[in-house]
């Protein structure tokens, strides 16, 4: 959309869905997972519905996956874990540390993961 300024000289003016687009930024949370700090990152929407149909399944893959895809070692792009490692956080004892990453995963996903376990 183009207007033109008082001295004549064209004005692009961003839509309404450039503007959203643009401001369209995943959030992080950097959090104490067992000792160390971490950076969990938002996903992407159709991530976040593709966990969901798997979380009906299999809750706890579902958890895992989203640990896999979406821990970071803080300020990188370097995730922390590897596909391989799925049985491993399984494993792990589900106390202060699992709870502080599920309240994360809730926070930048909307999504109470506990309640969405149980359902």
């Amino acid at each position: 959309m183009a207007k033109q300024s008082q001295s004549g000289v064209k004005l692009v003016e961003k839509t309404l869905r450039e503007r959203i687009f643009e401001s369209a930024k995943p959030k992080s949370k950097v959090i104490e997972f067992f000792g160390q700090k971490v950076e969990l990152r938002q996903p992407s929407t159709k991530r976040v519905l593709e966990l969901r149909r798997l979380d009906v399944d299999n809750p706890g893959q579902a958890a895992a996956e989203m640990v896999i895809n979406y821990v970071y070692i803080p300020g990188t792009k370097d995730l922390v874990f590897e596909s391989t490692d799925i049985d491993l956080i399984l494993g792990m004892p589900f106390g202060e540390d699992m709870s502080r990453m599920n309240q994360a995963i809730a926070e930048l996903t909307n999504i109470n993961v506990e309640q969405e376990g149980k359902n």
